[in-house]
Formats: structure tokens, sequence, C-alpha cells
């Protein structure tokens, strides 16, 4: 199994690096999604820029790539915060059912949806930007339906949530009009890729974090010296650049046995969503003590990483859902090799 990117996938990472960065700079973040939800810029340019059909069929127009490319766009995006459901966009855009730039994808954890006659009846919540999209992308039992979001028996509420970068919205639905899409090989299919692509992103956020701190103990002195020549700082930025090294792997092994078609890729993508959901949690953390107490405040964007991570920790399973179905599965004698 190869674990590194090829020429063209990096270039397809440093592509969207140097986009995000003109478009979608950190340091914009707060002040932006105060404004808009969704900003029509950075959204806008990925879709121009097939980010969304990164593993859409190229018989329905789409780029026809593997899981690692849209890794390598999931990470850049997690490194940016991106808004928008970019990662459900792109998982949308792979099973080939629905347009990916007009259809949300409901966390299938969070569904409790009865249908009878083509009519669907109960909620889903964590629904992300449910209110700016067209049409979800729902799974009630085994399939997969979609329902418009803005269609007859249907209602639309955002949730709080203290991170600004993710929209969760709670859709509750009175016998609305659905049409089928997919049986359970697809809803399958769509949970092992979305899982590794949350994970992905979460491994953005931590070389992101890592990076900014790591700039920040060169720059910051105390006693006459930088920071980040005390041992102390040292010992705790180098643990934590061992969690973004072992993180890398895992996703990166997620994403390989996604692209191979491997039987154990739900496994991995199990094993990367809890590995990378404790280490960015971790990470945040870690790089907000080697700030200090500038580390706690609105001046510095670490705040926006931590907060974004604790959304993404709880979506579609938490390290503990994820943990014991790799614990199932290795009863069962299934588990990674």
């Amino acid at each position: 199994m190869f674990l590194d990117r090829t020429g063209d996938q990096q270039a397809l990472a440093e592509a969207c690096r140097q986009l995000l960065v003109k478009e979608w700079p950190i340091e914009k973040t707060a002040g932006a999604l105060a404004v808009a939800p969704r900003p029509a810029g950075p959204w806008d340019a990925a879709v121009e820029m097939g980010w969304l059909h990164v593993m859409s069929p190229e018989a329905s127009g789409g780029l026809g790539l593997s899981a690692v490319e849209a890794g390598a766009v999931s990470e850049e995006a997690g490194r940016a915060l991106f808004p928008g459901p970019l990662v459900e966009a792109i998982a949308v855009g792979a099973s080939g059912v629905a347009d990916p730039a007009a259809t949300t994808l409901a966390p299938f954890a969070t569904t409790e949806l009865v249908q009878s006659a083509g009519l669907v009846t109960g909620s889903a919540s964590d629904v992300p930007y449910a209110d700016m999209t067209d049409h979800a992308l729902v799974r009630i039992g085994d399939e997969l339906w979609t329902v418009a979001t803005h269609g007859r028996g249907v209602t639309v509420q955002v949730q709080p949530s203290v991170d600004p970068v993710a929209r969760p919205c709670l859709l509750a639905f009175d016998a609305a009009p659905a049409s089928r899409v997919g049986g359970p090989d697809l809803a399958l299919s769509t949970e092992i890729l979305v899982h590794c692509l949350l994970a992905a992103r979460l491994l953005g956020i931590i070389d992101a974090a890592l990076e900014r701190t790591a700039i920040y103990a060169q720059q910051r002195e105390q006693f006459g010296r930088p920071i980040g020549s005390f041992q102390a700082v040292q010992q705790l930025l180098a643990d934590l650049k061992k969690r973004a090294v072992a993180t890398r792997s895992v996703c990166y092994v997620s994403q390989a046995a996604i692209a191979a078609g491997r039987p154990d890729a739900a496994r991995w993508a199990n094993a990367a969503k809890a590995y990378a959901s404790r280490s960015a949690r971790a990470v945040a953390e870690g790089c907000i003590q080697a700030h200090g107490g500038i580390g706690f405040t609105t001046e510095v964007p670490l705040h926006l990483y931590l907060k974004h991570v604790l959304s993404l920790q709880w979506a579609w399973g938490t390290a503990g859902d994820h943990e014991r179905a790799l614990a199932r599965a290795a009863l069962a004698g299934v588990s990674p090799s």
C-alpha cells in the first residue's frame, strides 16, 4: 500500500492551499462568518475549482478521482477552516445520485425517519447548512433518500453552536415527499467515505494549529529568549508533533484503503476518525497552552480551531463510537491489517 502522495496529488493539495490562503485566510473567519454563515467567495471558488466533484463519476462531469485526492482537498479545507458542507458535498458527489453543490448530507446516526409511500416523517439533527441547500440526502433504514429541504412538509431550524464554522440544522419532516436513490451498499460506502474525509479535515486543523504555534514560539520572547528555546515548550510541541505524524499515517491508510477497495476500509475509516478526533483536541488545547494567556483570547484564532474540533468530534460518531465499532469488528475476526 503506497502511503505518500504522488506528484499530481501533491499538486492538487498545493493548489487548494494557495487558493484558500488567498480567498479565506484564517484571520477573516470570525468577522466574515458573523456577516454571512457561508460566505459566497470561498464556496463559489470551491464549486468552480471542482472540489465538490473530485470523486464524482466522469460520466456525470466529475473528476473521477479517488479518496486520496478527496482527502487532500478535505485536509486543506480543514487547515483553512473552510465554511460550508464540503466533506458532505464530496460524499454526495461520489454517490453519483445528486448535485453536491445543492445537496447536504444528514449524519446517519442522528436521523429518526420512517417512510410510507414515498412520504417521510421524523427528524434529522445536525444537518450541516441545510437551510442553505436545496436538498438533503438522508438514510431511512438501510436506504438513501433525497428530500427537498424547503419543500412541502419540511421545517428547517438552525441549531445553536459555539462553532462559527459549523451550521447544524434540525430538519423536521411531516409526510414530506422523498425519492429513493440507493440501497445498503451505497449507504455504507457513503458513510465510510465521510468518516475518512472528516478525519482528513481534522488532520488539516492539527497541522495549521501546530504551524502557527511553532512560529509563535520562535517569535515570543521571555527573559530575553524565544520561548521555543525552553525545554518545557519544546517537549510539549514535540509531543503534539508526534500526534500529528501518527494521525497523518492512519488518515493516509484510510484513504488508500478506500481507493483500493479493500474489504477492511470501513475499519480503517473508523480508526482514522477516532484517532484524529482525540488527537485534534489534544493538539488544539496544547497549542493554546503553548501560547500562554493570549492563547485563551480571541486575539489569536486558536479558539476557532478548538471550537471546530469540538464540532467535528461529535460529527458522524464520537471517538468512542468508532472505537466500539473497531472492537466489534475485532471480536468478529475482522481487524485492520
